[in-house]
């Protein structure tokens, strides 16, 4: 199929994917395809109209686009509502999966980008390329099953890790590319026998305006987590450190606030009520996005810990992280993973993934330092994302490689290397991979 002349048309299937207008905030998807609008695309995000984690509608069903009239064109197929995991989730993946392979009558693509986070629709979005005859680029965002294995849901040997690997085999062997967030796949696609090129794509933020400088004569820092309070997210660990760093003879006036909602939320609140530290403790439901950056404004450091899973070993792609360095404010992140952007800015104190002794040591380490080199650390974070992990630097690296999809003779000529705006990875984390 020949592109169209004037700005060749994606289809970045993404079944969670959300907008601004109609979910209260912007992910990965939107901010690519806004600024792959600006590079010369014409983008269609195709998503589901239920909203993930809630499983609550939250779209219409048919095409979406900016208040404004501006923007990527959002594709949004109905599917079931579903208040928790289970099968009623596993019902919203089919339903999902199924419309999109029905989906006629639709503006035909020049190309198709499949992403997970479910593999389904991923495999679906290969097959809608294949039948218009349109490259296909898969955008694995977890690897399935590894994820879930990892995380005790499923057993190597089980009947749904079986069919989850040959749908990702056969997802990877229709794609000329894959793209990930994960640094490390291009090894696990070595690993597994695959030929196919890879090229890393972060998750990355959307910068705002300028920020508040950090407080000089507050009386004992205030340590901010927000995100997602789930069993991946590990916070009872945070929990745990900032009572030893107390315990430790940390600063009576230092605070903790934990900020975001999950399946843990109730049982931190329980923990943090039964504290003798529990007057320095707080932990609150979400907020919406634009509150982040006040929060980020009355915090001294940021904090976030990983689990030690090997999984890990492919690299992370924490969205907070992200949003954690742009707001100019020191990171206290604990991880074993192969990429640590923290480590990389020189922006914070990276330590041990799950380690509470280590996490308290780093808080203590903050309460120490001179303001000057807080502010310094903060200045060296957001100059990080500013180079590296700006939404418009990433969709730029992507374009430049579809491009090469589209001209045959121009990606046979092309050197195989990854962009040279890609950031080295920390040799502190390389040993672990």
């Amino acid at each position: 199929m020949t592109p169209s002349p004037a700005r060749p048309h994606l289809w970045f299937v993404n079944h969670y994917a959300v907008h601004p207008d109609l979910h209260g905030r912007a992910g990965r998807h939107y901010r690519l395809a806004q600024h792959l609008e600006r590079l010369g695309w014409r983008v269609t995000v195709v998503a589901a109209t239920t909203d993930h984690p809630s499983g609550r509608q939250a779209a219409p069903a048919g095409v979406v686009r900016d208040r404004d009239g501006g923007g990527p064109a959002f594709r949004f197929l109905r599917t079931p509502d579903y208040a928790s995991g289970g099968m009623a989730r596993i019902a919203n993946m089919l339903v999902f999966t199924a419309r999109l392979l029905a989906l006629r009558g639709t503006d035909a693509p020049d190309l198709v980008i499949g992403s997970t986070v479910h593999p389904f629709a991923a495999w679906a979005a290969s097959v809608v390329a294949r039948r218009h005859g349109v490259p296909f680029v898969f955008e694995t965002r977890d690897l399935w099953p590894e994820t879930l294995i990892d995380m005790g849901a499923l057993t190597r040997g089980h009947p749904l890790a079986r069919l989850l690997r040959r749908v990702e085999r056969a997802t990877i062997e229709r794609s000329r590319l894959v793209v990930s967030p994960l640094p490390g796949v291009g090894s696990y696609l070595e690993a597994h026998g695959h030929t196919v090129p890879f090229l890393w794509i972060s998750n990355g933020v959307e910068l705002g305006g300028p920020v508040q400088a950090p407080h000089e004569d507050r009386p004992g820092p205030v340590f901010t987590y927000f995100g997602s309070l789930g069993r991946a997210n590990a916070v009872g660990t945070i929990l745990t450190a900032f009572e030893a760093y107390l315990e430790a003879g940390g600063s009576s006036d230092a605070r903790l606030q934990v900020v975001g909602s999950g399946a843990d939320a109730e049982s931190l609140r329980r923990r943090a009520a039964s504290s003798p530290w529990s007057a320095q403790i707080d932990v609150a439901g979400a907020v919406e996005q634009s509150e982040l950056a006040r929060l980020s404004d009355e915090s001294d450091a940021l904090v976030a810990n990983m689990l030690d899973l090997p999984l890990y070993k492919y690299g992370i792609a924490l969205n907070k992280l992200f949003e954690y360095l742009s707001a100019s404010r020191p990171v206290i992140f604990a991880s074993n993973a192969l990429n640590d952007p923290v480590a990389d800015a020189d922006a914070g104190f990276p330590v041990d993934a799950d380690d509470a002794a280590a996490l308290a040591v780093a808080m203590r380490q903050l309460e120490d330092t001179p303001h000057a080199e807080r502010v310094a650390m903060g200045e060296r974070g957001r100059r990080h994302v500013v180079d590296h992990y700006d939404y418009a630097v990433l969709a730029t690296r992507l374009s430049t490689a579809l491009e090469l999809l589209l001209d045959p003779a121009a990606a046979h000529s092309a050197a195989p290397t990854t962009p040279p705006t890609t950031p080295p990875l920390p040799s502190r984390r390389t040993d672990d991979a």
